[in-house]
């Protein structure tokens, strides 16, 4: 582990309209080739550190070196971000959106994946959650529980398949009413249902 404060980096942030011509510049190109030329890029000149930074790409994050992490032969950069530039085309709201951006997803080897539908998820608070069950799911049915016990179900008709809530098998109390969702149900289990295949006799 050392540290490198002195040390100047950049980071441009790829982004899909630019996967191709970054994967071209990972040719192993001799030390006189200018990677720029090849990939049909463009250098400028950085605000605040000595390294060109790519003019086509949207945004580039100008860092200097706080620590480097050597593991073997793998070594880790933590950098300092001191000075970003946004293109005007990815800012909205006070920030930069995430879809007008479309940045590329490193995958392992040569994989790489468009970042695709956006999810967002609230973090639960406790007062919200207590008394719950959680996310754990509760035991089905057995011969020896009390007929009165009822198990609350609630049905979704959903206009949307990435808004499914957290858990559906609660109690009444303990449910939480959903109004985004276009239509639901909230049932009772009547009589525990034990289903199994029967093997086919030969």
């Amino acid at each position: 582990m050392s540290a490198a404060p002195e040390a100047l980096a950049k980071a441009n942030i790829v982004t899909m309209h630019l996967l191709e011509r970054m994967n071209f510049t990972s040719t192993d190109f001799p030390s006189e080739e200018d990677e720029f030329d090849w990939a049909g890029l463009t250098a400028v000149p950085a605000a605040k550190v000595w390294p060109f930074r790519v003019a086509e790409a949207k945004a580039h994050l100008e860092c200097e070196v706080a620590q480097i992490v050597t593991d073997r032969n793998t070594n880790i950069v933590l950098g300092r971000i001191i000075h970003a530039h946004v293109d005007p085309s990815v800012w909205k709201n006070g920030r930069v959106d995430p879809q007008l951006l479309d940045p590329v997803c490193r995958l392992s080897g040569s994989g790489y994946a468009a970042l695709g539908a956006l999810v967002n998820v609230q973090r639960p608070q406790w007062k919200n959650i207590e008394g719950t069950i959680g996310l754990r799911i509760p035991p089905l049915p057995s011969a020896d529980w009390p007929k009165d016990h009822k198990i609350v179900v609630r049905v979704f008709m959903i206009n949307a398949p990435d808004r499914l809530p957290h858990s559906a098998r609660q109690t009444v109390a303990e449910q939480r009413r959903f109004s985004e969702f276009a239509l639901s149900f909230e049932c009772v289990a009547a009589q525990p249902l034990h289903l199994g295949i029967e093997r086919q006799r030969a």
